[in-house]
């Protein structure tokens, strides 16, 4: 690996989506744990990426990790991006592993593509202004499906209600039931999640495979359900009836 490659800048740009996924891994590692990676990565389309991360969720020791990465980038005469990519995921994996920082994560990975990417992305740029990145920008990557009866229970719920509903919801529930949803229900519900709630669920629907609709379906009736329940013992305002008449089949 101490090799001395020149690599263009087409084939490092190649990459910047690689260092994106890695640096959403390590999120959902810092606040979840590293167990919570199992089946995120199953699909992803780089083998190399899915041994490593098999690896660590599987408690394989971090000295062999690292030298199992290395045995295989040194077997194998990869060149060009194929090269700087296993690279950039070796660092990557061994660094999650570590629980190291994701913003540290973040820089070192870009040492790997050089001062340029670094720069870009505001790492010692004091002239940097970061995009607006919004819940609904991240959203509109996602492939949804509408299923109109959830559709119109958020819609009528008031944002006070949904609130009180969303945080006694599995985060993972919530990923799958807006694969079911319009992009004014997705909003609204984006709208009454905390800041990093946010961040982590639209990485999920970005990353994630879409799920079965009788997947969705489920995760719907858990979060009307519970609107419900909660309706009924009087946690939250909105009369039941209103989640009747949006044509919702309550059990």
């Amino acid at each position: 690996m101490s090799d001395l490659h020149i690599f263009t800048k087409e084939e490092k740009d190649a990459c910047l989506p690689i260092i994106d996924y890695l640096i959403y891994c390590s999120n959902v590692v810092r606040s979840e744990g590293i167990l919570a990676l199992e089946n995120r990565f199953e699909t992803h389309k780089n083998f190399f990426l899915r041994l490593l991360l098999q690896q660590i969720t599987d408690g394989v020791y971090p000295e062999l990790v690292k030298s199992m990465a290395t045995t295989l980038i040194d077997a194998e005469n990869h060149v060009g991006t194929a090269l700087l990519e296993r690279r950039i995921i070796a660092d990557g994996v061994t660094m999650i592993q570590a629980g190291e920082n994701p913003r540290i994560i973040e820089i070192k990975l870009l040492c790997h593509l050089g001062e340029d990417y670094l720069l870009e992305r505001g790492i010692a740029n004091p002239s940097y202004k970061p995009p607006l990145i919004t819940f609904e920008n991240l959203l509109n990557e996602a492939p949804l499906q509408e299923c109109i009866f959830f559709d119109n229970i958020i819609q009528i719920i008031n944002n006070r209600d949904l609130q009180c509903v969303l945080q006694f919801t599995d985060p993972e529930d919530i990923v799958i039931a807006l694969n079911g949803c319009g992009r004014i229900a997705a909003k609204k519900i984006g709208d009454n999640l905390t800041e990093r709630l946010q961040t982590r669920i639209a990485g999920d629907l970005k990353y994630n495979e879409p799920p079965e609709l009788s997947s969705i379906l489920k995760s719907q009736d858990k979060i009307s359900n519970a609107m419900r329940r909660m309706s009924e013992s009087g946690e939250i305002v909105s009369p039941t009836k209103f989640f009747v008449n949006a044509g919702l089949h309550l059990l």
